[in-house]
């Protein structure tokens, strides 16, 4: 233990350093380049981007037509660019492909009324690609800039001054609403994805794909600073030494609908690094992710109280310590959540395989399914361990579960099967103002068709239930059957179906009647296909008189 905190404390008074250099000539270096931007440009390579602003159309080989849309353009305007904006232009030594310094917004859409364009929806994603040498995108100043659908790749952030080499695809300072966007494959020593300054920073539909950081943030990188993420996700994102998918410096950012999937690092956190940070996460995934060292899915170290609710962790493996969560240094707070099947030195079934809780440090975990931990009933953990109840320790029965062994990966399906333990058994009061799950589809349903509709444990909710309402009406009378599920009404009678499912009605009248007609939810005088989306509500009604239906004969 003692070998392991002196290991710890190395790598984490290595980082301040790094971050300290960075924040103190960070910001006066860059304050002088771009008060001279305007000096030597080179322009990018030539390129398929096309960029207008108001009537202005900039493109042509060799014209840097992004950039100089941007520099033309007064605060507030928007600018929309189509095509693939490749390479860089040198701005006092620093090499990016974009340069922002006012409040703007820039939507990748389709401008041109080119053929190749026909059929291809106007939203169409355009490509920022600094082609290896360089940023893709540097934000500075007191401004707010919104970008959408854009694919940002190809960033490296590399030199010898420190601030080069932080974002290898955007580096901002300023608030920044990003929506709608992809950022794969660049490079930096710090934030391969984004190294992050504001607290303004709004991630809404992005996704993190395949980006490097030497040491730290191999996604995105937060100093301290509290950016809000809803609907994200981090896929083989790598870094040198610690947050694989992401690094938190401080501050309490918010994870909404996140997915950490196949990340990796060397030391610290396979999929997430806190260090005096206390993120909160609501409907968030941790799986396939794998760290050397300790915390394959999230590591916690130096006062960081990360606050878990219906966070799913499994299939992530560390070499040394805590498969899914190392608790090093702080408090974890565990709600509607699922540990399970994480792997620590190639052990998994106990509880230091899922959760790492080092001496003098504090879990709590209420209404949550934590393998190792003997459920509230028997509670396994030792102190340290604050047990509030309704705490599960059984199979969860995943639709398909990831094998730790294989992490970094991203194959697997971790939602739940109807069968599930944790269906129904999480606490409606812990979800807040989060009415849906990681699917994005509604939170609280009775997933076990008892009546009463509560949360489900994890990320995931399972399908509910519906109830149907049959009527058979009319003078004359038969009878309405569904094959699947089956049942038979001739009166009036209520099934409960699971969500969903696509019912087959057919009616059938008694001698003496024939089926006149359908109300409510089903129409017209044949059979009546439902899809029960909802409660549903049929009146099948007969009259006297001569059946159409008979009875087959053989003779």
């Amino acid at each position: 233990m003692i070998n392991r905190i002196l290991h710890i404390n190395i790598i984490k008074i290595s980082s301040v350093i790094i971050l300290g250099i960075g924040l103190a000539i960070g910001l006066p270096w860059l304050t002088g380049s771009l008060n001279h931007a305007a000096q030597g440009n080179t322009p990018i390579p030539p390129s398929e981007c096309t960029a207008v602003l108001g009537d202005t159309i900039y493109n042509g080989p060799g014209s840097d037509p992004l950039q100089t849309a941007v520099d033309q353009a007064e605060s507030g305007d928007v600018i929309q660019v189509e095509g693939e904006c490749i390479g860089v232009s040198v701005r006092k030594g620093i090499s990016q492909t974009l340069v922002i310094t006012k409040s703007l917004t820039i939507r990748g859409r389709v401008v041109s009324n080119s053929p190749a364009n026909a059929g291809i929806p106007d939203d169409h994603p355009a490509t920022l690609d600094a082609g290896g040498e360089g940023r893709v995108i540097l934000i500075f100043g007191n401004i707010d800039v919104t970008l959408k659908n854009l694919e940002i790749t190809g960033g490296r952030a590399a030199g010898g001054n420190p601030f080069f080499e932080y974002g290898g695809g955007i580096y901002t300072e300023s608030a920044l609403t990003l929506t709608n966007s992809i950022i794969y494959s660049n490079t930096a020593e710090i934030g391969g994805g984004i190294y992050n300054k504001s607290n303004l920073l709004v991630l809404e539909d992005v996704q993190f794909v395949d980006n490097y950081a030497k040491t730290s943030g191999g996604g995105l990188h937060n100093a301290d600073v509290s950016p809000r993420l809803t609907d994200v996700g981090f896929m083989n994102n790598s870094s040198g030494d610690h947050g694989g998918g992401v690094s938190n410096f401080g501050g309490t950012p918010s994870f909404e609908n996140v997915v950490f999937k196949g990340n990796y690092t060397n030391q610290l956190g396979g999929g997430m690094f806190n260090y005096s940070s206390s993120p909160v996460m609501t409907n968030t995934l941790f799986s396939g992710n794998h760290v050397d060292y300790s915390g394959g899915g999230m590591l916690n170290m130096s006062s960081s109280h990360p606050r878990l609710t219906n966070v799913t962790f499994s299939g992530n493996a560390a070499g040394d310590e805590g498969g899914a969560i190392d608790n090093n240094n702080g408090s974890t707070l565990l709600r509607n959540s699922i540990i399970w099947n994480n792997q620590t030195e190639g052990v998994t079934g106990i509880i230091s395989a899922n959760i790492q809780n080092d001496p003098g440090q504090w879990i709590t975990v209420s209404h949550s399914l934590l393998e190792g931990s003997g459920g509230s009933s028997v509670w396994l953990p030792d102190p340290g361990w604050e047990n509030l109840g309704g705490n599960l320790d059984t199979n969860p029965d995943f639709v398909i579960p990831v094998n730790p062994s294989n992490a970094p990966t991203t194959a697997g399906n971790l939602r739940l099967n109807s069968s599930s333990p944790a269906v129904d058994t999480g606490n409606n009061t812990f979800i807040g103002d989060v009415p849906t799950d990681l699917d994005g589809e509604a939170r609280v349903k009775d997933g076990d068709g008892n009546g009463t509709a509560i949360v489900d444990m994890g990320a995931y909710e399972t399908k509910g239930y519906f109830q149907l309402n049959i009527s058979v009406a009319g003078t004359g009378s038969g009878r309405v059957s569904s094959s699947s599920p089956e049942f038979e009404c001739t009166d009036t009678c209520s099934e409960i179906v699971k969500e969903d499912s696509v019912l087959k009605l057919k009616t059938k009248p008694d001698q003496g009647s024939f089926f006149s007609s359908w109300s409510g939810d089903c129409s017209g005088k044949g059979d009546c296909s439902l899809i029960m989306d909802a409660d549903k509500s049929v009146t099948a009604e007969f009259s006297p008189g001569i059946s159409h239906y008979l009875p087959l004969q053989i003779r």
